[in-house]
């Protein structure tokens, strides 16, 4: 056994001994938003332990491209936009996080933040993190088919579009507030907006709902937009009277990616068309006033019979009075 044999283990022991003295910088997590709408800012924050290490600079990647660098204390930020078409807002970019504007389709992908210290040991850590861009509606669903009224036992028969996206949209159907399913719910196979083209029902809402400012990385293809149909049978509640009327809630809600939730309601009016029990209005005095007639009838009967009374025996005592003058007169 030589003296450099000897010393391998030694070099060894010396050397960890001087690694423990020193702490390890470490990045300690990552914040990436998992899904950014098109269009719309997103900020990135990296959070790191010095471990007493005094920082150098920390690095923003897109994939294998460095976009962002800033040094201690903010000092010294660089951007370089040739590299990953990056639009990064410096005002709001500090050592711990990142702010960019106006996210393209583009800028999906994988980011990572790459943390260095000082010398002599230079040590550095990073973390990855990924994120996809989608291309968000914009505007709700649009339901059509949607009839004034709706008589018990007739059948229901509506549609429901999103407007285009990418991924497309899932749609879901409820009935006052319950989601509904199978055998109500008709999916197209295609998921393609087909299914309309017999439709004439709001032709203006449902042509703005796929042509709608569509620039930057391209027109999306009719195939990012998704129709689903839904079709039920109306009835009443057993509580409603004859002749009475009822409203149903449909409502279809587009969900794109996990950032993106919309609801469209319509309202559906039930009218009973059953006959109705109700009475046959007579033309019948009314009792109250049958009284008061008859005892005006009654009224006028007695005062005819007293007036005539009265009237013979003031003829009476004008006869007698004549013939006693008459007499009297008389040689």
């Amino acid at each position: 056994m030589n003296c450099r044999t000897a010393l391998y283990p030694l070099l060894s022991v010396v050397f960890m001994a001087g690694l423990a003295g020193v702490a390890c910088i470490r990045v300690s997590h990552l914040m990436v938003p998992a899904q950014v709408g098109r269009g719309h800012d997103a900020q990135l924050h990296c959070h790191f332990n010095l471990g007493g290490n005094i920082l150098y600079s920390v690095k923003w990647f897109k994939g294998s491209r460095e976009f962002f660098r800033i040094g201690p204390d903010g000092t010294r930020p660089q951007v370089f936009p040739h590299l990953s078409n990056m639009t990064v807002d410096i005002q709001r970019s500090n050592v711990s996080s990142v702010y960019l504007r106006n996210i393209q389709r583009s800028n999906a992908g994988t980011y990572r933040c790459e943390v260095s210290c000082e010398g002599p040991h230079f040590e550095t850590d990073f973390r990855e993190a990924n994120m996809s861009v989608i291309d968000l509606p914009l505007q709700g669903p649009i339901i059509i088919n949607v009839q004034t009224s709706y008589l018990p036992g007739e059948r229901v028969a509506l549609n429901c579009t999103s407007a285009p996206s990418k991924p497309m949209a899932i749609l879901q159907w409820s009935i006052d507030g319950e989601q509904v399913g199978e055998p109500y719910v008709k999916r197209y196979v295609d998921g393609s907006i087909a299914a309309l083209a017999t439709q004439p029902s709001e032709p203006n809402a449902r042509q703005s709902a796929w042509q709608n400012g569509r620039d930057g990385d391209g027109e999306l293809a009719d195939d990012s937009v998704a129709t689903v149909g839904l079709e039920f049978v109306v009835d009443l509640p057993k509580q409603i009277s004859s002749g009475a009327f009822a409203t149903r809630r449909v409502s279809c809600t587009a969900l794109v990616g996990d950032i993106y939730q919309s609801v469209t309601h319509a309202n559906l009016s039930i009218v009973d068309g059953r006959p109705t029990n109700k009475a046959i209005a007579t033309a019948r005095t009314p009792s109250h006033l049958l009284h008061s007639a008859n005892g005006s009838s009654a009224n006028g009967r007695s005062s005819h019979s007293t007036c005539i009374a009265l009237f013979g025996c003031i003829f009476h005592l004008i006869r007698q009075t004549a013939g006693r003058y008459y007499t009297a007169a008389v040689p």
